[in-house]
């Protein structure tokens, strides 16, 4: 049985947040490794830290996604 739009749309926005959220943990650890920290493990500049995706950038993406499936 073939799956509705709606169940397409859904996993193009998972697969968003998905890939934005590994993003997220591959910079944040790359951040992580750099970090300078005081004497009590505390980062002393939080300047380059990584920011979770926000809403609109996972809404983006899987337009984006969806647009190059349409496209083909």
């Amino acid at each position: 049985m073939g799956r509705t739009p709606f169940e397409i749309r859904y996993d193009m926005l998972n697969m968003a947040e998905n890939r934005l959220k590994e993003q997220y943990h591959a910079a944040m650890n790359q951040w992580e490794l750099k970090c300078r920290r005081d004497e009590n493990g505390n980062a002393i500049d939080t300047s380059g830290m990584p920011t979770w995706p926000t809403d609109q950038q996972i809404i983006d993406l899987a337009n984006k996604l969806k647009d190059f499936v349409d496209s083909k």
